[in-house]
């Protein structure tokens, strides 16, 4: 498995629920990217990258209470690939996702 910390904004508001088995889960998307300094003075974002989260259990419950578009997150967890038959086409098709193990508000820009 392979663990990583991603910094970015939350694209939405989480979506939470509980799974069949009795899990609390919660989803939301968060966008990574870079600030660059324009020589107008102006900043710019390069290098956005959007990224699917889940957390489970209780993890979830506090995101879920906690997190709401747009605030900024530090995100520890680890990397999986999720995959699933299209539903038109029917071809194997998927992407990675993090299941997070620790989320935190990211103060750097904090008002």
């Amino acid at each position: 498995m392979t663990s990583l910390s991603i910094a970015g904004n939350l694209a939405g508001d989480p979506e939470f629920r509980i799974t069949p088995n009795g899990k609390p889960l919660a989803t939301f998307t968060i966008i990574a990217s870079k600030s660059q300094k324009k020589p107008d003075g102006t900043w710019e974002n390069t290098d956005v990258s959007p990224w699917s989260i889940k957390c489970w259990n209780k993890l979830a419950e506090n995101v879920n209470e906690s997190l709401r578009k747009g605030m900024g997150v530090i995100i520890q967890g680890t990397a999986v690939w999720d995959s699933w038959n299209d539903k038109k086409t029917g071809e194997k098709t998927g992407r990675i996702s993090v299941t997070a193990f620790n989320v935190a508000a990211d103060l750097k820009r904090h008002a």
